[in-house]
């Protein structure tokens, strides 16, 4: 299997980098697309090889074409969260048009977005099925909380996971005696629907959350409720001596920030499927999967 050169938009503090620096190969931090200042300093900090293209509206995607095996990315959720006015298409924070032209002009051969729970009843998240069936792209859409990774809060998000149709996946289906290639998993409706599942994420989620997982030969205990406990004492710059400019820096990315391991579990399955309709694994687990 060959390296997949990745081009994460709307990169934040690497969310999504991190998870591709877990899974390893075939993944590769190639690009990224972010222009705030502090974000900017944390990328650089974290993945000082990761080239930053700058301002989304700026970038050459012509120039990207066939270059790039995974696009990620979670474009502003602000027109749609349920905190904000819900201006969703009349915001002019909404940049899933631009995300939709990146897709369209560089033809990944995988896509993984996310957004927040509203996103789903919008005319943006139609015009993205929409976009994605006609642009030859198989779509799983998935609606994975935090909380089953053991963090202290539910945090829904919506997970769109995208394959671009190719001449792999029309031999795989070829070898495995069907006449062509189909998304027997995607939903009907737009959003999460109940028995939907992202191969054994849901599952493997479930075990984390009751008891805990390992990483690095560490073993971490999930959260349970009266774990966490606020020491923080009543003074302005709090306990750890942070400034309030930079807590508030600190805030603002963790709040638009991907879940890492939810991420990861995503990436995990996607490795799994180009194992499978590559020939390296000698069964279809990998499509299953999806």
């Amino acid at each position: 299997m060959n390296p997949m050169a990745t081009l994460h938009l709307f990169a934040g503090i690497g969310g999504f980098p991190l998870a591709v620096e877990r899974v390893g190969f075939p993944f590769e931090n190639t690009y990224c697309s972010e222009i705030d200042p502090y974000c900017n300093l944390v990328l650089k900090k974290n993945f000082p090889e990761m080239e930053n293209l700058g301002d989304i509206n700026e970038i050459d995607f012509e120039a990207l074409k066939g270059k790039i095996g995974l696009l990620t990315g979670g474009p502003p959720c602000q027109p749609f969260s349920n905190a904000g006015l819900k201006l969703q298409e009349k915001d002019p924070r909404d940049l899933w048009p631009v995300t939709l032209d990146a897709i369209g002009k560089i033809k990944p051969t995988w896509c993984v977005l996310e957004n927040v729970p509203a996103f789903t009843g919008s005319q943006s998240a139609s015009g993205l099925y929409s976009f994605l069936e006609n642009n030859n792209y198989l779509q799983w859409w998935f609606d994975i909380p935090a909380v089953l990774f053991g963090y202290p809060h539910i945090r829904r998000r919506i997970l769109i996971v995208a394959r671009l149709v190719d001449s792999s996946l029309h031999e795989f289906a070829a070898n495995a005696g069907n006449d062509h290639v189909d998304d027997t998993h995607n939903p009907a409706s737009i959003g999460f629907q109940e028995g939907d599942t992202f191969g054994s994420i849901r599952q493997e989620a479930e075990k984390k959350r009751k008891g805990g997982w390992e990483r690095d030969g560490i073993f971490h205990k999930t959260w349970s409720p009266g774990a966490w406990v606020n020491h923080e004492p009543a003074v302005r710059r709090g306990g750890d001596g942070l400034s309030p400019r930079l807590r508030a820096n600190i805030i603002k990315a963790c709040g638009n920030a991907i879940v890492p391991e939810i991420a990861e579990f995503a990436f995990a399955a996607i490795k799994e499927f180009e194992e499978t309709i590559q020939g390296e694994k000698n069964d279809t687990e990998g499509i299953e999967n999806f």
